[in-house]
């Protein structure tokens, strides 16, 4: 049987930066098939390591600056095997790329998806900007398909 980790990273105290971790509230909330486990990392890269350890997929949730419009969508293909440390993905202080790059005591999964919103603001505040508030159904419906294509 596949095993897949939803990992969400961010901070629920910064705005926007939080929304990985509140589309895994969500997502707790729903009830899933065996085989899938549903992570709150907060902004601990080696929890969202963890978590991801010996799973053969792991889905990550986490805003994204890409400078597109506020709420936009990305989806990231990540290859374990081909990670470079200039691709940025910042966990807060530590760049969860360069993390899982010298992550050597743990097994990283062959596919590693990051899912991610466009922020509008990120500052001290417990709530989503609209935009990202609108956005998230849509990220969760695209973790959904996620789990659908793994498990078809």
């Amino acid at each position: 049987m596949k095993s897949v980790s939803v990992i969400g990273v961010g901070n629920s105290i910064m705005g926007d930066d939080g929304v990985g971790v509140y589309a895994v509230w969500k997502l707790r909330e729903m009830k899933f098939q065996s085989g899938v486990e549903v992570f709150d990392a907060g902004t601990d890269a080696f929890y969202a390591l963890e978590a991801m350890d010996g799973k053969d997929k792991a889905i990550i949730l986490d805003a994204c600056k890409g400078n597109n419009v506020p709420g936009s969508l990305y989806r990231i293909i990540c290859d374990p095997l081909k990670l470079e440390p200039t691709f940025r993905l910042s966990m807060h202080g530590m760049n969860f790329m360069d993390v899982m790059i010298t992550s050597g005591s743990f097994k990283l999964p062959h596919e590693i998806v990051l899912l991610g919103v466009e922020p509008e603001m990120i500052n001290w505040s417990t709530e989503l900007s609209p935009k990202v508030k609108d956005a998230l159904p849509a990220l969760i419906d695209m973790v959904l398909k996620e789990l659908w294509l793994t498990f078809t």
